[in-house]
């Protein structure tokens, strides 16, 4: 749910102000997700299982106020060195620039929220973290639908966005903030997402230069990246939930591997359907090529069920197994999808995500079925096997 309104905001922006240029923008600022993602991991996740395991608040609300220091920081170069930034990513400075600003405040709003968000699942009151998502990113939308309806001026559009978002922000920190001692270790944090860390930084690489390459072959493929992106973008967020709610899972040692495994697929479908009705109900506005709209679909989708049985199981061999295995597997893969973004071809990112997912499925299957087996629903270790009596009797 985090996504789906941001992204459905760009779409109503090059509705209401008649420019689906400016939907582009989303892949403009697409690589620094990883940054915000990163973050999240460290103070948000990691934080939080910490905070389980050892029954203290004090960690997530220590993580809380230094990540809001550290990311005010990053968003805040990053929107000094805005122009250059641009440039680099092979798009026109004129026509982005005012909206790669939106774009980073908006994303710096957002991580925040998402912290707080991170500890109401954590507590165990999704539907109360649910209604803020849906309130938060409502009103998001409302305070840019309404006065584009009003003016053309983005600068006064955005201002009255970001200004919400900014309140909501305020209002769930005074509600969630409560006395606490500063209790942080960030090693520790880290311990726990060291895989997801090093994925999202190897991800911020991946996006940065292999977009900077497939944007360089021209408008046509701009749009056609851009648009999947869009359309897609909420799917993965919900397919990545699904190793989230894996790691709360495990970490209070209640996870059912089957029935978790069956709703991944499930969750699959859904997203699968739902991004190719999104795509034939809006690519002849955004004005999209057919054919290479629906050759980056199908990358997407299909890689979107690689997931689905593939992040189950890394959650899994990270708390349950071998974080340093985990860990390796998922920066091999990443590294893989590094050295093909530099490949002279548009589907740079394409293609290098379809063979690293494949990479990081097959190495947790073998370790499933090497290290542990089903019983009634649930992982458990394989027996050692026994040594024979004569090596006994030595």
């Amino acid at each position: 749910m985090i996504s789906i309104f941001p992204i459905i905001a760009w779409i109503v922006l090059a509705f209401t102000l008649d420019n689906p240029a400016i939907s582009n923008a989303f892949s403009v600022t697409y690589p620094l997700q990883f940054v915000a993602n990163v973050l999240k991991s460290i103070f948000g996740t990691g934080a939080n299982i910490k905070a389980v395991k050892n029954k203290n608040d004090n960690i997530v609300y220590s993580s809380i106020i230094i990540c809001t220091i550290i990311s005010l920081m990053v968003f805040g170069i990053t929107a000094i060195f805005a122009k250059d930034y641009i440039k680099f990513m092979n798009m026109d400075v004129d026509t982005y620039y005012e909206l790669c600003l939106f774009s980073l405040g908006s994303s710096f709003f957002q991580l925040i929220f998402m912290l707080f968000l991170e500890k109401l699942y954590f507590e165990g009151k999704e539907k109360i973290a649910n209604l803020h998502s849906l309130l938060y990113n409502i009103l998001f939308l409302l305070g840019l639908f309404i006065p584009s309806l009003i003016t053309k001026n983005f600068i006064i559009i955005s201002s009255i966005s970001l200004s919400i978002s900014f309140i909501y922000v305020i209002a769930i920190a005074i509600w969630q903030f409560k006395k606490f001692k500063f209790d942080f270790n960030i090693l520790q944090n880290i311990k726990y997402e060291s895989a997801t860390i090093a994925s999202n930084l190897l991800m911020l690489i991946i996006y940065l230069f292999g977009l900077r390459n497939a944007f360089s072959y021209g408008e046509e493929y701009i749009l056609a990246i851009n648009f999947i992106s869009l359309i897609t973008d909420a799917q993965w967020d919900s397919i990545y939930a699904i190793e989230t709610v894996a790691k709360i899972d495990i970490s209070k040692d209640n996870y059912h591997y089957t029935k978790a495994l069956k709703e991944a697929f499930i969750l699959t479908g859904i997203a699968s359907l739902s991004s190719i009705i999104l795509f034939f109900s809006l690519f002849s506005f955004l004005e999209i090529n057919l054919i290479l709209g629906l050759i980056y679909l199908a990358f997407q989708i299909l890689d979107i069920i690689i997931y689905s049985v593939s992040g189950n199981l890394c959650s899994f061999i990270q708390l349950k197994h071998s974080a340093v295995k985990n860990t390796t597997n998922k920066i091999l893969s990443k590294v893989l999808r590094v050295c093909f973004s530099f490949l002279p071809t548009p589907f740079c990112n394409d293609i290098g995500q379809i063979l690293g997912g494949i990479f990081v499925l097959v190495f947790c299957l073998i370790i499933r079925y090497k290290f542990f087996k089903v019983e009634n629903g649930f992982l458990v270790p394989k027996e050692t096997p026994k040594a024979p009596a004569s090596q006994n009797m030595q």
